[in-house]
């Protein structure tokens, strides 16, 4: 969903805002709400039996999450949490959306092809998980941080993200110990450059 659609529909919303690590809603919450991102990246996950936190997407700006409400989800199944301060949503009660979708041309479709694209995704890593080793799968998470939000330098990909090594090791199926050293061994290869929210992937591993 653009920016210019979400301002439209300004007037139908109500302004929230967050900072890291607060909980926008929990498994078993209501859901009331769909939630329109305006600024910050907000995690979503699943807690393990033993209270593992498992992220399964990151949300970024102008995305739209807790989109199951319309399609008549009761109760929460996951978690939607702040993984950066000064977060800006905007949310959007579900009848009102349910509405809309009802009247404005194209915005049902939208809706159904964003949970296609989210379902898609995860059947992805079900089967990376299956067939890759760790090191591919975070190359792989690597790239998908660099085509979500880059610029291109020469034969350089430059990226802004906000996953810690944890994260990315949730995403991957792998431990934040092995995270940690391959990327290092990236480091060390000159493949990549990786500090804090800056990401630089090196010639010809920015091309698959």
């Amino acid at each position: 969903m653009t920016a210019f659609e979400i301002k439209q529909m300004e007037h139908k919303t109500i302004l929230k805002t967050a900072q890291k690590g607060d909980y926008i809603y929990i498994p078993e919450d209501s859901s009331t709400y769909i939630y329109f991102l305006i600024r910050g990246y907000v995690k979503l996950g699943t807690y393990s039996g033993n209270g593992k936190e498992n992220t399964r997407t990151i949300v970024r700006p102008s995305e739209v999450f807790g989109e199951l409400s319309v399609a008549d989800e009761q109760k929460r199944t996951e978690f939607a949490k702040a993984s950066t301060d000064n977060v800006i949503i905007r949310a959007m009660y579900k009848a009102d959306m349910q509405y809309l979708m009802q009247t404005v041309p194209g915005l049902s479709l939208k809706i159904a092809k964003l949970m296609a694209y989210r379902l898609i995704r995860i059947e992805k890593r079900v089967e990376e998980f299956m067939f890759k080793d760790a090191r591919t799968r975070i190359i792989d998470m690597l790239r998908e941080i660099s085509n979500k939000n880059s610029a291109n330098t020469g034969d350089n990909i430059m990226a802004n993200h906000q996953l810690t090594h944890q994260d990315i090791g949730n995403l991957t199926a792998t431990s934040r110990q092995t995270v940690t050293t391959i990327l290092n061994q990236l480091k060390t290869e000159n493949l990549i450059y990786y500090k804090r929210n800056n990401l630089v992937i090196r010639g010809n591993l920015a091309v698959k």
